[in-house]
């Protein structure tokens, strides 16, 4: 099978709804400029009659449109697909699509565990074809270039790396898909939370900063996670967590229940400099004892996402790191763990305050948290330690030593139990699941 026509990838996309049609959306404008390194030639949707007008268009520009995934598996002009489809679905389409030798580039998180992580790597080994994972920031060249800073000892040794991001969501959010703020979805694990899923990028690319290697992401070996939720979901809305990854601190402060958006913001900090990067304005700072040095980022790093998935597919040189399976498993390992080591608090409804978002959507937030977030960040603080808060609880603790396997949540039993014998202290739980001092 012939993988170049016209000296671009012929590719093949599922869905029209929700993000799968964003990428359409991409693709379409990608095709309209007769740039990048991509052709869409085909588009899989099980429901097209709830899209028939962007049926007719998409057929009007030569674009197959099916509604049944084999049709694009079988189709010899396909030679890769692209996956933005739910979390439970990412494993079993792509080992579909590997069967059948197309090479995948699938949305992030990868999975939702990592034993079907495992499971999809050793479908491509099988197949032999290449699978990549829609980090896209990681797929920014200038990514590659503060990595190399770091590696070059531009800030010296790094001794911690903090994320903050506040992105208010309302409940619209939440009711968009079956599964969102779920911990599973038809018998499969999806875990889905700020960590997990919209802050997933920056946490993934925590990691590659602190990567030995240009191309190596730091594995980490422990976290300490605060779960909680404002909004009445199954899984977390607001998350503090600290993790250890080669050796060094990285705090992870995320939360939906806000009333202001901030950032996200990586700030990594060397014995003789930082880096700080603004994932919103799209610009790194590097300053060091020479002066300060700006950078900016990639205005649409899911264009490079794409064009390095079509380099590598071809066997042509990148400008960037790839986001492999091997990589996407970090995040996954970092997120499973988190949900392993600590239960979900429910925020009482006395620090909760209900709202409408700017689309007139009901949503909540909890006053203040944007502050206190932002604060804890500077001091290298969890929630809880900080103290701004009063109903946050120690974080329960994990190895990630040679993690391999999610066992699931703990019960609160099992929580306040090993609280207790950390802290010396009795700690009890109320009704609403909501920890306090005895």
């Amino acid at each position: 099978m012939s993988e170049l026509h016209n000296n671009q990838l012929r590719l093949a996309t599922v869905g029209l709804g929700n993000w799968a049609g964003r990428v359409v959306d991409l693709l379409l404008k990608q095709r309209a400029a007769g740039a990048g390194l991509v052709n869409l030639v085909s588009v899989f949707e099980p429901e097209l009659g709830h899209h028939s007008r962007r049926v007719d268009a998409l057929q009007a520009l030569g674009i197959r449109v099916v509604d049944q995934f084999d049709q694009i598996l079988n189709d010899p002009h396909v030679d890769a697909v692209i996956l933005p489809v739910p979390i439970h679905l990412h494993r079993p389409l792509t080992e579909r699509a590997l069967l059948a030798g197309k090479a995948v580039l699938v949305e992030k998180p990868v999975a939702g565990c990592v034993q079907d992580v495992d499971a999809m790597i050793s479908a491509r080994d099988r197949a032999k074809r290449p699978v990549l994972v829609s980090f896209q920031d990681t797929y920014d060249p200038k990514m590659l270039e503060l990595k190399r800073a770091i590696l070059q000892g531009a800030i010296g040794e790094v001794q911690s790396i903090t994320l903050v991001g506040c992105w208010p969501r309302d409940e619209a959010y939440y009711r968009r898909t079956t599964w969102a703020g779920h911990i599973q979805h038809e018998g499969c694990w999806v875990l889905d939370s700020p960590v997990t899923n919209a802050f997933a990028h920056y946490l993934h690319l925590a990691f590659f900063l602190l990567g030995d290697r240009e191309s190596s992401w730091a594995q980490p070996t422990s976290v300490e996670a605060e779960l909680y939720r404002a909004y009445d979901i199954e899984n977390y809305d607001t998350a503090s967590h600290r993790f250890i990854a080669a050796g060094v601190p990285v705090l992870v402060l995320l939360t939906h229940a806000c009333k202001q958006s901030i950032g996200p913001h990586i700030c990594v900090t060397g014995k003789r400099g930082t880096i700080q990067i603004d994932l919103h304005e799209r610009f790194a700072r590097i300053t060091n004892e020479r002066g300060s040095e700006v950078l900016r980022l990639s205005p649409d790093s899911r264009v490079d996402a794409l064009d390095a998935f079509a380099k590598h597919v071809q066997n042509q040189p990148v400008d960037c790191a790839l986001s492999t399976l091997e990589a996407a498993r970090v995040h996954v390992v970092a997120t499973n763990g988190a949900s392993q080591a600590a239960i979900v608090r429910q925020v009482p409804t006395s620090d909760v305050v209900p709202g409408v978002s700017p689309d007139g959507e009901p949503c909540r937030f909890i006053p203040g948290i944007e502050q206190a977030m932002l604060q804890c960040g500077e001091r290298g603080q969890t929630l809880h330690e900080s103290g701004l808060m009063n109903w946050t609880v120690p974080g329960g603790t994990l190895s990630l030593l040679g993690y391999s396997e999610f066992r699931g949540v703990p019960t609160s039993s099992t929580f306040v139990k090993n609280i207790a014998h950390r802290n010396h202290r009795t700690t009890r739980v109320d009704e609403t699941g909501v920890g306090s001092d005895a």
